[in-house]
């Protein structure tokens, strides 16, 4: 007797030190007998997802191979090391997946995926083609002048203005770069919401002459795209008008280089300044003494005019900007003139209504006196 107990101890001893089956299983097979496992609230783990709910209900599966069991629908098939499929997650992973891919290789070129966007890394060709190749760059040296340049490349001064946007038939600094199409016509560059046939309007020119010329694929057009448009027309220069004041309609400056005006009067002395009633400023000096351009210009007036000015002088300097020279004995320069900063105009004198050799100088907004025109302070201009 004493040696059966002692083997159904030694029996006891060792089945409570072999593994048992895991909680999860156990659960199983006390639920489907109706029993409950009597154990405590914190230790147990069993699952309580329902389907859709955020909580993944594999969060107590084990991942790889389980211990010695293989488990399909929940049955017990074998105590074999195979790999889990209890994992309900892993399950829904492979079934779901498929093959995003369109194109099989770079030869097909790029590879799209299903949402349409690109498999990165991904070589794309951005090169746009559009007129480049008829278009010559063209530095401005010293002496040349704009009608020399147009005729060197066959092409009238105008198509050179407008392929380069300029304001005025002035001849270019040296160093500019000019844009030179290698056709009689124009350059121009696609600006936002332009399209091939408004720019065809526009220019006066057919869209199918563009596309041909330019050799471009399709009729839609990118920002930026320069194109060469054979036999294009673009607008008129501006031209100066006064309400009659002045007959001279030859172009004006459209912006003002924005430098300090020089003193007009060289060695003379301030003698009174704008109010209310004096629109500019006197400066006196003995008679005949020089007058200077205060700034870059073009001389859009010159001559005697019965408002009390006497000989006078109009300079536009660009950005509605104008000077005025007031009570001159002579004039050295003529309507339509180019000048610069410093450029003797004429000489100090008292014509109209003065009382001793003086130049009255204006800065006006607008021509001077011309409906809507504004007088400055010519001091906040001077140095």
């Amino acid at each position: 007797m004493p040696v059966v107990i002692a083997g159904l101890l030694s029996v006891a001893i060792i089945a409570s030190l072999l593994p048992g089956p895991t909680v999860d299983v156990r659960t199983q097979a006390l639920n489907d007998g109706g029993m409950s496992v009597g154990m405590s609230a914190e230790l147990e783990q069993t699952f309580t997802t329902e389907w859709g709910g955020t909580e993944s209900p594999d969060r107590f599966a084990s991942d790889g191979i389980t211990d010695n069991f293989a488990v399909s629908d929940g049955v017990l098939i074998g105590e074999i090391a195979t790999e889990s499929t209890f994992s309900m997650r892993a399950t829904e992973v492979i079934a779901q997946s498929s093959d995003p891919v369109v194109a099989t290789s770079a030869a097909d070129g790029p590879i799209f995926l299903d949402d349409g966007t690109l498999e990165l890394p991904a070589a794309i060709d951005i090169v746009v083609a559009d007129g480049r190749d008829h278009v010559i760059i063209h530095v401005v040296a010293r002496g040349e002048t704009l009608a020399a340049i147009a005729k060197r490349y066959k092409i009238s001064s105008m198509e050179l203005i407008w392929s380069n946007g300029l304001q005025s038939a002035a001849n270019p600094p040296v160093g500019k770069r000019l844009r030179v199409p290698d056709t009689r016509g124009i350059i121009v560059t696609v600006r936002e919401h332009e399209t091939l046939k408004s720019i065809a309007s526009k220019y006066r020119v057919t869209p199918s002459s563009i596309r041909t010329y330019n050799k471009l694929k399709t009729a839609d057009l990118v920002l930026g795209m320069i194109l060469v448009l054979p036999g294009g027309r673009g607008a008129a220069l501006p031209t100066y008008t006064t309400g009659g004041q002045t007959g001279y309609t030859g172009p004006i400056p459209s912006v003002y280089s924005g430098l300090k005006f020089r003193y007009p009067v060289p060695g003379g002395r301030f003698v009174r300044g704008l109010s209310r009633t004096h629109f500019g400023m006197d400066i006196s000096q003995g008679s005949g003494s020089p007058t200077v351009a205060a700034a870059d210009g073009v001389v859009v007036l010159t001559g005697w005019r019965n408002n009390c000015g006497g000989n006078q002088i109009v300079i536009a300097h660009g950005s509605n900007l104008y000077t005025g020279y007031y009570h001159l004995s002579g004039i050295s320069v003529s309507t339509g003139q180019k000048v610069t900063r410093g450029t003797r105009i004429g000489r100090i004198g008292q014509t109209g209504c003065a009382t001793g050799p003086h130049l009255h100088f204006s800065v006006s907004r607008g021509f001077p006196l011309a409906r809507g025109s504004v007088f400055y302070d010519p001091a906040r201009f001077l140095p």
